[in-house]
């Protein structure tokens, strides 16, 4: 972008700004310029970093179905595990600190009680022959 003004009759440099971007036309680059003694001298300049790092949980897979009812709940969650084999629970706080953790076998139906925890939102991960599942829970 170049920005001029009027002066003495006739249009002068003022200032450019110089953008520059990567192939996915992410901004890469900004460097403002003014205009001195015929001369562009850099001013401010800014670089921008871009990382393909996903931070949050991951979707449940289409043949990994379970159930937490009620959702949001008091206190006492009932996990319905589908015939998930030697399942692993664990429930988390928004902190990642494991509040509850318990081995399933062939077992379908699954309590877990959070009465003694605060309100709030914790997240409910099972583990079941080589698959994960994150459920969000909330506690009122």
């Amino acid at each position: 972008m170049l920005g001029q003004k009027w002066e003495n009759f006739m249009w002068k440099n003022w200032y450019q700004n110089i953008l520059t971007y990567d192939s996915n036309n992410n901004q890469k680059t900004f460097v403002a310029q003014n205009w001195e003694n015929s001369v562009w001298k850099n001013g401010d300049s800014l670089h921008y970093y871009y990382s393909d790092f996903v931070n949050g949980i991951a979707e449940t897979p289409d043949n990994f179905i379970l159930t937490v009812f009620p959702n949001p709940s008091t206190g006492i969650f009932t996990l319905n595990l589908n015939n998930l084999p030697n399942a692993t629970l664990s429930v988390t706080d928004a902190l990642g600190h494991c509040l509850w953790r318990k081995d399933c076998k062939d077992k379908n139906t699954q309590q877990i009680d959070l009465s003694s925890q605060p309100k709030g939102i914790y997240f409910l991960e099972v583990n079941s022959q080589g698959q994960r599942s994150v459920k969000k829970i909330s506690l009122q």
